[in-house]
């Protein structure tokens, strides 16, 4: 006779089918939820019929209609479904970051007579993703390969929705030109105009020259040893550009978890996670962050990574490049000098012509190259020869392919009014501008801020009606309202500061 457990499970899953069978105006958000959680529950009972079962909400249609509720649903019983089927837990990592919900759709959150809360299915989907991070800590620690499976299956999803539209472009182009089309999106300028005369945080994005790419395969493979590595390039250098921001969702942070991982890990558990991505990997963003754990680690990963990083296609990678030379350069006081001799060689022979400008590009690489290794590094006279022979615009550092930097920044004196076409340099408005700077000055104004205290308060007025008599006499030359402004502005801070109300 059926276990009581044997038969809850049949009763659920018949709950679900039933549940599933609903359509349209008769389907229940609710019942379906529940029902999933139940057959997650009752995995165990059969996990084929529960797995096949569980497995129909990532069906197109039926994701389409209903993956807002039921994917957070399955997401949600994670913990369960991973000590019963853990295959089957780390495969949802890769279904759920490949898809995605873009509507925006109101969706109730909290029904009341009093008050009612919404959210939208975007925004309802991702509860899903957040299930599957929170998580992943757990599934890292239990078992580490599980771990880095996991990972790779979530940023291969994320990839491919990534590059979506890049490879749509694509097709309709006949190079490669469309990253730089790309590049124009993700680098578009955004105008901020701050309060007059305040200390602005003022954005700074750089991009690298990227030379158009002729023709090339953007996915390849090369063997090491006995086995053979595969390597997709994703643009990643754009969407995932700094390695050093934390991420607190998504696949990114699950990454950037994973990268902790390898950090801190034990020398045995790290080669057995290469291992990993070498079976498994093939997304070029898992590639670049491995060689930057790598480049931290050299006595870990030298060994296992030196032929990979030395290739010629990875260092001309715009995605791998950095991390991979980053790599090289820890890596070279730990190979022979027969091994350091053959790769300054061939670098030296290393193939540009599928380039646009294929002798920048080969001055830059190979500056980037021979530089991060240093010069009493390089073993050969034709390396250190060709690094000194670079003029000074031939070298180039080896920064990532974008940079975002910041800081506090002073906006120029008197900005607004040069944006107005004013000539602040003119005579009269010079005047009026310099005068009232020597007021400020006078009153001990900080920066923009008015005088905490005044000790002398017959003198701060009689200095202020001094000022009104210079504003009197330019507006009378013409002086511009707008630069009649400052001064005025001076005058009517001070005489409204708390501390000179009498």
């Amino acid at each position: 006779m059926p276990s009581l457990r044997n038969r809850l499970g049949t009763a659920t899953r018949n709950l679900l089918k039933a549940a599933f069978a609903r359509e349209g105006r008769m389907y229940s958000a609710r019942l379906t939820g529940a029902a999933i959680s139940r057959v997650a529950d009752t995995f165990a009972s059969d996990p084929d019929g529960s797995r096949q079962l569980l497995s129909k909400v990532f069906s197109p249609d039926r994701f389409d209609k209903y993956g807002h509720i039921e994917v957070p649903s399955i997401a949600g019983s994670i913990a369960t479904l991973a000590a019963i089927d853990p295959d089957f837990a780390v495969s949802l990592y890769k279904e759920i970051f490949s898809k995605t919900v873009t509507s925006q759709k109101v969706t109730p959150l909290v029904e009341g007579s009093i008050i009612s809360l919404h959210s939208n299915m975007a925004q309802d989907y991702e509860i899903a993703r957040i299930h599957l991070l929170q998580y992943y800590p757990i599934l890292l620690e239990d078992n580490f390969e599980r771990g880095v499976r996991a990972a790779i299956l979530a940023v291969e999803g994320y990839a491919a929705l990534q590059n979506a539209p890049r490879q749509e472009s694509s097709s309709a182009n006949e190079d490669d030109s469309f990253l730089n089309d790309v590049l124009d999106g993700l680098l578009s300028e955004v105008v901020i105009t701050p309060p007059r005369g305040i200390v602005d945080w003022e954005p700074d994005i750089e991009e690298s020259p990227q030379p158009i790419l002729k023709e090339r395969e953007t996915s390849w493979s090369c063997v090491v040893g006995e086995t053979t590595l595969h390597f997709s390039e994703d643009q990643s250098y754009g969407w995932a550009w700094d390695p050093n921001y934390v991420h607190h969702e998504g696949a990114l942070a699950i990454l950037q978890r994973l990268v902790d991982w390898f950090g801190s890990c034990s020398a045995d558990q790290a080669k057995a996670a290469v291992h990993i991505i070498f079976a498994e990997n093939q997304i070029a963003l898992v590639w670049s962050r491995l060689f930057m754990v790598a480049a931290n680690r050299p006595d870990v990963f030298s060994d296992l990574l030196w032929p990979i990083v030395t290739n010629e296609h990875v260092i001309q990678s715009l995605d791998m490049g950095k991390d991979a030379i980053d790599a090289i350069a820890a890596f070279y006081p730990m190979r022979t000098d027969a091994e350091c001799r053959t790769f300054e060689q061939q670098a030296l022979q290393f193939d540009f012509s599928y380039f646009s400008i294929p002798d920048e590009m080969r001055a830059a690489q190979l500056s980037k190259l021979f530089q991060a290794i240093g010069s009493d590094h390089l073993v050969t006279n034709e390396a250190r020869d060709y690094l000194a022979s670079l003029n000074e615009a031939e070298v180039a550092p080896n920064n990532r392919p974008i940079i975002v930097t910041g800081g506090p920044s002073q906006m120029p004196e008197h900005w607004w009014l040069s944006q107005q076409n004013i000539d602040v340099k003119s005579p009269e408005n010079e005047a009026i501008l310099t005068h009232s700077k020597k007021v400020q000055a006078a009153l001990g104004w900080q920066g923009v801020q008015p005088p905490s205290k005044v000790d002398d308060i017959d003198g701060a007025f009689a200095i202020l009606r001094e000022l009104e008599s210079a504003m009197d006499a330019s507006h009378a030359a013409g002086v511009p309202d707008e630069v009649l402004r400052v001064p005025a502005d001076v005058d009517f801070a001070t005489l409204n500061w708390p501390h000179l109300m009498l």
